[in-house]
């Protein structure tokens, strides 16, 4: 049951990595409001994912990611991931990202890394994004875990009109895998998401494992 809880927490970390997609960010002074409901085999959860933009004085994106249970209690903690950015790409180093995301984990250590989490700012249908890859050990709940994280099949496979409850809008959607390497288990999320121009991502689902959580996350209102 532990095993099943670790992988079930690192699947959890995965699917907010996709949320912090720097490929279109929210709208300027905006904050954006999502429902993330996850089913799963040890049961459902529902989630508030809340994110907001700003810049920092040397210029960086700072996106800023709140997970809160429906009563309001944090359910991870608060993230501000900062992305550079030049004429062609947003671009964030893997370690920061992954040590933002896994915080709750105790004697985080990333062991090696490959690439950078990088996106253009104009997607086009057919454009393949870099793979990334990492390595980290942690403690959780007493024990000790190596995990292999790839991110891989990042690509842009279509447009489509995406209705949600904050409206509907123009999408462009990119799929992409984390694959998993823990405890002599290999694990696979594959993740469809749909992004407006000026807006950000407006749903995004994310299978593990072809049933073992499916997580879905849809923009529900834009502060």
């Amino acid at each position: 049951m532990k095993k099943l809880f670790l992988t079930v927490l690192i699947c959890f970390a995965a699917i907010l990595l996709y949320a912090q997609n720097g490929y279109i960010f929210p709208g300027s002074g905006k904050t954006n409001v999502y429902k993330m409901s996850v089913e799963s085999t040890m049961g459902s959860n529902t989630m508030i994912v809340k994110q907001s933009c700003t810049k920092s004085d040397s210029g960086q994106i700072l996106l800023k990611t709140e997970s809160t249970d429906l009563k309001g209690g944090e359910v991870t903690p608060t993230a501000v991931i900062a992305f550079n950015e030049n004429e062609k790409n947003y671009t964030i180093p893997l370690n920061d990202l992954m040590k933002s995301q896994l915080a709750a984990f105790e004697n985080l250590q990333i062991v090696d890394s490959y690439g950078n989490l990088s996106w253009p700012k104009e997607l086009n249908v057919g454009d393949k994004l870099e793979k990334t890859t990492i390595k980290i050990k942690a403690t959780i709940q007493g024990m000790d875990i190596e995990a292999v994280i790839s991110m891989d099949n990042r690509e842009v496979i279509g447009k489509e009109t995406i209705e949600v409850p904050a409206g509907k809008f123009d999408c462009i959607k990119v799929k992409e895998s984390i694959i998993i390497d823990m405890m002599g288990q290999q694990i696979t999320n594959v993740s469809t998401e749909c992004y407006a121009k000026e807006i950000g991502l407006v749903k995004q689902i994310t299978d593990t494992m072809g049933g073992m959580a499916t997580t879905t996350m849809e923009l529900q209102e834009i502060k």
